[in-house]
């Protein structure tokens, strides 16, 4: 019971987030009110969790994980041609701040630990993921444990591509996209398609987004739904 009661609260939380989240790429491609975006995300994951259950979120997660990587990709290659290159990138991210292009920002401010608790916290975050049923829910359908390995390739594979592509993209952001101080960082991805993407490709972007928010949600709904039973 206590188990299920802290699944059902943090769960709550997490996938709150992800509705948030459509709510800003609503705002920052068309100006919407957020409310709009979080409501739109919500009466679809609730239609199709209650529709096809876990069947449902394996599917979809395959499908909008495509969506994704393709988005990211695409961000990337425009992001780098905007710039004038990947040469010219390089000189305008090092012209960001002196420790812009080092893996740690002050090595000196944790006395040469910095690459220790760097390993560390990777490594820890490592354990979280049996907490995070929308990783966990491709290892809870499996036929049989010996496809484990088949599993882990595939989820791994993706991840490295999408995880670098997102950081090349959050980089770009930071010599793309001109912050006056009072721009939202939550913003950067649809603004930097809304100035780098002709419109087709903006809604392509928009539902990569969508897609990655609601590929989580639906995944901690269809665990909480367990929790409670």
């Amino acid at each position: 019971m206590v188990a299920g009661l802290l699944t059902l609260t943090f769960l709550s939380i997490y996938a709150a987030a992800q509705f948030a989240a459509n709510g800003k790429a609503l705002l920052g491609t068309f100006g919407l009110d957020p409310w709009i975006g979080t409501l739109v995300g919500a009466v679809l994951v609730i239609g199709y969790c209650f529709a096809g259950g876990i069947r449902a979120t394996i599917w979809t997660n395959a499908a909008q994980s495509m969506v994704m990587i393709i988005v990211m990709v695409l961000l990337v290659g425009y992001g780098i041609a905007e710039v004038g290159g990947w040469a010219e990138a390089m000189i305008k991210f090092e012209a960001v701040s002196p420790t812009y292009m080092s893996w740690f920002d002050d090595v000196d401010s944790y006395r040469g630990f910095a690459p220790v608790l760097f390993v560390l916290g990777w490594f820890f975050a490592g354990f979280g993921t049996v907490g995070q049923p929308h990783i966990m829910v491709g290892y809870m359908t499996m036929d049989k444990g010996d496809n484990i390995g088949k599993v882990r390739a595939y989820y791994y594979s993706w991840y490295s591509a999408f995880f670098g592509a997102a950081i090349l993209v959050g980089m770009l952001a930071r010599i793309i996209i001109v912050d006056d101080g009072s721009f939202d960082p939550e913003l950067a991805l649809p603004s930097m398609a809304n100035e780098l993407f002709p419109p087709f490709l903006v809604g392509v972007m928009l539902a990569g987004i969508f897609a990655a928010t609601i590929s989580t949600a639906d995944s901690h709904e269809v665990v909480k739904a367990g929790s409670r039973g």
